[in-house]
């Protein structure tokens, strides 16, 4: 199920929010900063559609998909198997058009 997310008024975006029935634009081609990534539920499989600048940073996505209700605070954000810190960029993790970040637990021991 995909599920579209109000923009974030402190993610900066260079294009206008989607409508909750429309697909979510992508950035291909469109010369600017904004692309389109998917995050994925671990717990749920649950898909939502993004569009982030490539310099906001994972704090803020965090923060958008709390205040959506899509993940709880303590969750830890994955690319490739890798736990993103809250300072990095989109840019700076090399996160592209059409990837893939996982929404996981919080971080336990074991898990």
């Amino acid at each position: 199920m995909n599920q579209q997310v109000p923009p974030n008024p402190n993610m900066p975006q260079n294009q206008p929010p989607n409508p909750p029935s429309a697909p979510a634009n992508t950035a291909a081609g469109s010369g600017g900063n904004t692309i389109e990534i998917t995050v994925r539920r671990e717990s749920t499989g649950e898909e939502t559609k993004l569009d982030v600048d490539m310099d906001a940073t994972i704090g803020e996505l965090k923060e958008t998909l709390t205040e959506a209700g899509l993940m709880e605070r303590d969750a830890a954000i994955y690319y490739k198997d890798k736990d993103l810190d809250d300072g990095m960029t989109f840019r700076k993790v090399g996160i592209q058009s059409g990837d893939v970040l996982q929404i996981g637990g919080s971080t336990v021991a074991g898990c």
